[in-house]
């Protein structure tokens, strides 16, 4: 044997190795393949293929696409092969079939004068896919929802400088910030006095409190803020920490004490009114009875002084 036939039977092994392996893969997809030539006929079909679109025969090879998949004469409207062969893009299209929805895409396939020598049809069952993201959807509605109607401040901060990436209308208001832009460019050291009360400085605390949160997943604490006007007020601060889009971050939740302070004693006065005002039916339902009483015995008085003797 000469070393170009030993070669080329090396060469025809490796190309054997290559196109098994190929084919496993391919038949190993649980989406469905189908190679079509530039009539649109299939010339290659994996497993899933045939499970899918013709399970009560062998296979698909020698049927036009759209003759197996849609059980029609020509291409269907909106065609992803008929636009790929148009346009010579990658082309899709999303249909729903016995209650399952298919995205089907199709790539052309170019020969080496530029022209369309086929595609490369893959339909994916996507019915799954697109349930978890309505669900997703549904979920960061109710969350926004909840969000922008709270009546505490709930912000978000993101690293490394630990800026505000969003606020809620109630922390505009808390801030006195005119829109969330302006609230976005900000720190939390910037909506606080330079000082804290303890002497220590808001942007050194501050800093300390993330790393906390960070380290343990929240952090509760009592703070001083200040609002863009210039007026401070003592707070709650609550930090926690989120997952947003594979990002870990802050979520940030602020309550003025002095409105909780001003809401405790408004509650405390309604409170009184109610206690006050409870006594006074209590009173008036006695002093009720005792006259309902009163007229009873003064009516017995009345019916009998006849009998009472008269004098000289």
């Amino acid at each position: 044997m000469t070393a170009e036939v030993a070669e080329r039977r090396r060469a025809e092994e490796r190309f054997s190795t290559v196109a098994r392996e190929w084919q496993t893969t391919f038949d190993a997809s649980s989406d469905a393949f189908w190679l079509l030539d530039k009539n649109n006929r299939v010339i290659r079909s994996n497993r899933a293929a045939d499970s899918h679109f013709s399970p009560s025969c062998a296979s698909a090879v020698g049927q036009q696409c759209w003759t197996v998949a849609h059980g029609s004469c020509g291409p269907v409207a909106n065609c992803p092969v008929k636009i790929a062969r148009r346009t010579l893009q990658h082309a899709t299209m999303e249909e729903e079939r016995n209650g399952r929805l298919f995205l089907t895409t199709a790539h052309p396939l170019v020969d080496d004068d530029g022209q369309y020598a086929g595609a490369v049809h893959i339909t994916t069952d996507i019915t799954e896919q697109r349930r978890a993201e309505e669900a997703l959807l549904a979920s960061e509605l109710q969350y926004r929802t909840l969000f922008e109607s709270s009546r505490d401040a709930i912000m978000t901060l993101a690293p490394p400088s630990w800026k505000f990436t969003n606020g809620n209308p109630a922390t505009l208001a808390l801030f006195e910030v005119s829109s969330t832009e302006v609230f976005d460019a900000l720190e939390p050291w910037r909506v606080s006095p330079e000082y804290q009360p303890d002497g220590r400085l808001s942007a050194e605390k501050a800093q300390e409190a993330i790393e906390i949160a960070m380290a343990t997943g929240s952090h509760l604490f009592e703070w001083t803020h200040k609002r863009l006007g210039g007026e401070t007020f003592p707070a709650t601060v609550l930090l926690s920490r989120i997952e947003i889009n594979g990002q870990m971050m802050l979520q940030g939740t602020v309550r003025d004490m002095t409105q909780q302070a001003r809401a405790a004693t408004e509650r405390d006065k309604l409170e009184a009114q109610l206690r006050v005002a409870q006594k006074m039916e209590a009173i008036g339902t006695l002093a009720g009875g005792v006259a309902h009483d009163f007229n009873n015995l003064l009516t017995v008085i009345q019916a009998n002084c006849h009998r009472l003797p008269k004098s000289a």
